[in-house]
């Protein structure tokens, strides 16, 4: 038998115990054996393992070194220097740095046996995070994710690290954010993923704040919800500052005098407010196109025409290139 227990009055911050049958991890216990072998702690063989995380996995230039127990009494084996080198609090005061193994006299390559504070499902999101196995997340649901990412936190890790453009995790969440684009946004607002909460925003144009639930509003905060928020209302100022701005009349010519063009733009301000009126700050570019072509049909005279279709174009021009991001 090759592991290490630990006193916890050495190392508080441990996490909870767990039922390991004959394994004596309680607060009290001393430090018992010390080999200086590599192999891992003796588990009973029927003691079920993670299907990604088995001690048969080659997700390292190095064998496992450390088997996590979750709460539901599932094996992860993995290594301390990987996630030591992810982690500002020794993983949420889990493990045990080189350091701390010479200070008490014990060979540095003693595997641990710990117990971790989370079940099977939400270690196999944190782990995989870190572990950068992008090809298993998309096997997670949205709120999987979610509560793994949030859970990095407590484990002393900058989720800023690996969910930021170009990684796969990015990619992973956005493509949820069609279906559950509030939810997407809520993860990026409450860990400060500020590339993830950009990219986010243009599928939440046409949110109905009033709708907003009183835990999501807690997860997304003041400030978030403030920049969510004016990107809607400037871009529904800037439309109808577009779609109200006068235009200037031509001169009166032989075919077009002033009493038709004034039936002219009648006809153009009566779409006019009624696009203002139906229109939302997720208007696109092609709708508004084929609204304004539909007063533009209303000139009669070549003047008339050319001024209109400048106007459709001009309009539609600014309203494309209108920023979508917070």
């Amino acid at each position: 038998m090759a592991y290490v227990c630990v006193d916890y009055a050495d190392f508080s911050t441990m996490g909870p115990q767990f039922d390991t049958g004959d394994y004596d991890l309680s607060p009290t216990s001393t430090l018992v054996q010390s080999p200086t072998d590599k192999d891992m702690p003796d588990i009973p063989a029927d003691f079920p393992q993670s299907p990604i995380f088995h001690s048969a996995a080659s997700l390292d230039a190095s064998p496992p070194d450390t088997v996590l127990i979750t709460t539901d009494s599932i094996a992860f084996y993995v290594h301390r220097c990987r996630l030591l080198s992810w982690s500002m609090n020794d993983f949420g005061g889990l493990l045990i740095k080189q350091e701390s193994f010479k200070s008490l006299g014990i060979a540095s390559c003693v595997p641990q046996l710990l117990s971790a504070k989370d079940d099977a499902v939400l270690l196999s999101v944190i782990l995989c995070v870190i572990y950068d196995l992008w090809a298993t997340l998309p096997t997670f649901g949205l709120h999987d994710l979610a509560a793994g990412i949030r859970a990095l936190r407590h484990y002393g890790v900058d989720a800023r690290a690996l969910v930021a453009p170009q990684k796969p995790l990015m990619d992973v969440l956005l493509t949820h954010a069609s279906l559950d684009p509030l939810e997407v946004f809520a993860i990026a607002a409450e860990n400060n993923l500020e590339p993830l909460a950009i990219r986010a925003s243009p599928y939440l144009l046409t949110f109905d704040f009033s709708s907003l639930a009183d835990e999501l509003a807690r997860r997304i905060g003041c400030s978030y919800l403030l920049r969510l928020h004016l990107l809607c209302h400037s871009r529904m100022v800037f439309l109808r500052g577009l779609l109200l701005d006068q235009h200037e009349a031509h001169s009166p010519t032989s075919e077009c005098s002033p009493k038709e063009q004034r039936i002219f733009e009648g006809a153009w301000a009566t779409t006019i407010a009624s696009l203002a009126w139906e229109a939302d700050p997720d208007l696109s570019a092609t709708r508004l196109k084929n609204a304004l072509e539909e007063a533009e049909a209303h000139a009669k005279c070549s003047d008339c025409k050319a001024g209109a279709k400048k106007r459709v174009k001009d309009i539609v021009r600014k309203w494309n290139a209108l920023q979508r991001t917070i």
